[in-house]
């Protein structure tokens, strides 16, 4: 995956040196009411375009998917306290069994030296 976005990468930025290349002319930029008049080249121009753009459609992205980041924050919360809690209850569950094993053991033993006496044969 890494050398596959790496070739695009490289693919991507000839494309823009490229079109930086062929599109050198100078295009005079005029701030409307304001007297600002700007010479920039053709190609930075464009380039600075499509960044804007890029950037105010990320925004608006970030912006709008910040509800399911909310959910997506509180449902790894709620999965936090789910795992404390599983390994709570599997801590006193180990804990029962081995309380259990320990109090199972010495009444085996008591059975094991008193057998249980024979029933009486009876005729």
């Amino acid at each position: 995956m890494k050398a596959f976005s790496r070739s695009a990468l490289i693919v991507l930025a000839a494309v823009v040196v490229a079109f930086a290349i062929y599109n050198r002319g100078v295009v005079t930029v005029d701030f409307g009411p304001v007297p600002w008049r700007v010479d920039v080249p053709l190609y930075l121009l464009i380039l600075a375009t499509l960044f804007i753009g890029f950037m105010i459609g990320a925004i608006v992205i970030w912006l709008s998917q910040g509800r399911w980041r909310r959910r997506a924050r509180a449902r790894a919360r709620e999965a936090e306290a789910l795992g404390r809690e599983l390994s709570a209850v599997k801590e006193r569950l180990a804990e029962a069994k081995a309380s259990a094993a320990r109090s199972s053991e010495p009444a085996t033993a008591v059975m094991g030296t008193n057998p249980p006496a024979p029933p009486p044969s009876g005729g």
